[in-house]
């Protein structure tokens, strides 16, 4: 946002054209992260990791489409039984609604 609005005033002498072209076609998004805490570790060892929905798996999910969009999952340095569950878009938006539980 800030570097959109204001990159004509933030840089002397100002930035070349090829710049100023890069920066017109960034876009803003919505990035939300969810963190779940477990008694115990049940999942790899391992820092992160991916999900890869096959058909039959975004069938299961169909009521829970938004269980489908998670696609990166990490551990937060330092803790064994934590996941970061990472989202984008209307999926970190409609997250943001769930209960906690």
């Amino acid at each position: 946002g800030v570097l959109k609005e204001r990159y004509t005033t933030l840089f002397s002498p100002p930035l070349p054209e090829d710049k100023v072209t890069a920066i017109d076609k960034l876009t803003i998004g919505v990035v939300g992260k969810t963190i779940f805490s477990f008694p115990e570790r049940w999942f790899p060892d391992v820092n992160s990791f991916s999900f890869f929905w096959n058909t039959e798996d975004r069938e299961e999910f169909k009521d829970d489409p938004w269980m489908i969009q998670m696609k990166q999952v990490g551990r937060p340095m330092g803790s064994n039984n934590t996941l970061t569950f990472w989202a984008n878009g209307d999926v970190a938006k409609l997250i943001e609604t769930l209960p906690e539980d």
